[in-house]
């Protein structure tokens, strides 16, 4: 979901999101909070036809990624709190320690500004099936056991 540009304030975002999560779980679901991923002011089609040389117009600083989750990244994670429930960030398939892209090599991720291409979306299905896979102690995949999730990371 893009949060920034759908709510303006963050008490909106807190209240509606508890609603619902608490209907879920009295519904008996499991909730699983997930982030945003960067959101780019070109588009890829543009980025593809760039020299290289012009390629940084295509990604940008992990800080300013961040910065952009600003809108809802402390809501969640009150969320998280409140409810017990886990909070997955989705871009860090798309981020490395100092910069974000639409890139992964030559790969375009992105088919727009915002939405993600179907090789962009397979990259975040698996985080998020290895997020949510049952995990033993040390960190194996087993077939009986409890989810065991990595928080959000900065």
């Amino acid at each position: 979901m893009h949060y920034a540009g759908r709510t303006k304030d963050s008490n909106d975002l807190f209240f509606g999101l508890e609603e619902t999560i608490r209907e879920l779980q009295s519904a008996g679901h499991e909730v699983v909070l997930t982030g945003d991923k960067p959101r780019y002011d070109i588009h890829p089609e543009e980025c593809a036809n760039k020299m290289a040389a012009m390629k940084t117009l295509c990604s940008m600083s992990k800080t300013e990624a961040i910065a952009q989750s600003s809108i809802y990244h402390d809501t969640l994670t009150k969320l998280s709190a409140q409810f017990s429930i886990d909070y997955l960030s989705i871009s860090e398939p798309l981020c490395t320690e100092k910069q974000c892209s639409m890139f992964l090599g030559t790969t375009i991720l992105y088919r727009d500004y915002n939405h993600l291409n179907i090789t962009g979306s397979m990259l975040i299905g698996q985080h998020l099936a290895n997020f949510l896979a049952p995990k033993s102690e040390e960190g194996a995949v087993t077939k009986t056991g409890t989810h065991r999730y990595t928080p959000y990371r900065n």
